[in-house]
């Protein structure tokens, strides 16, 4: 299903997935993967603190980041595509060396045609399969476009000195979510209905 991330980035500068299988219904794990709550998670303060002192950010915030970011008060990323239940695909024109400041979410036709000096694309999906009526696979996959070649030296700095962090947050997203539905659906299962 990554096909529809060719839509934005179809070369990749670096790119991660992630995938694993989820003990619930597709229903259950997409609606969760896209509000779970980012950073309720104690290891995740601990990555983006990490990633803060790497870069010497000031302003990143660690409130109101609901799934990939569309939910905060001032979202980080835009939905650029989604098929519901299937794949939502989120980018973000930034410098994400720099504060989180810099990130501008766009529109789907101002991502494709971007072409800011010393920035980056990235697009982010969040993709749910079928594995049967109670097993869903469900992955995650970054892609990181470069604009230009000072962009592209300023990433591979970037991707070597913060490479742990950036591959931690959605391993530990999807871990994360994987827990939150298979509570959910467990809970869905066994809560008795009251008339």
């Amino acid at each position: 299903m990554s096909t529809l991330l060719d839509n934005y980035i179809l070369v990749p500068d670096e790119r991660l997935r992630h995938e694993t299988l989820v003990q619930a219904p597709l229903d259950i794990v997409y609606d969760t993967a896209l509000s779970f709550d980012l950073l309720t998670m104690p290891t995740d303060h601990s990555i983006f603190r990490l990633r803060s002192r790497l870069i010497q950010a000031s302003n990143l915030p660690l409130r109101g980041f609901r799934g990939l970011g569309i939910e905060a008060p001032e979202p980080r990323w835009k939905i650029l595509e989604e098929r519901h239940g299937q794949i939502c695909v989120v980018g973000a024109v930034c410098k994400p060396w720099l504060d989180d400041s810099e990130v501008v979410p766009v529109s789907a036709e101002t991502f494709r045609s971007a072409d800011n000096p010393g920035f980056v694309k990235i697009a982010w999906s969040l993709e749910t399969q079928s594995r049967g009526s109670e097993t869903t696979k469900l992955a995650s996959e970054l892609r990181f476009a470069a604009i230009d070649d000072q962009a592209k030296a300023e990433l591979r700095r970037y991707w070597g000195r913060s490479n742990l962090g950036i591959r931690m947050v959605p391993y530990l997203l999807l871990r994360a979510v994987r827990h939150a539905a298979e509570r959910s659906w467990h809970n869905s299962r066994t809560t008795p209905l009251h008339a």
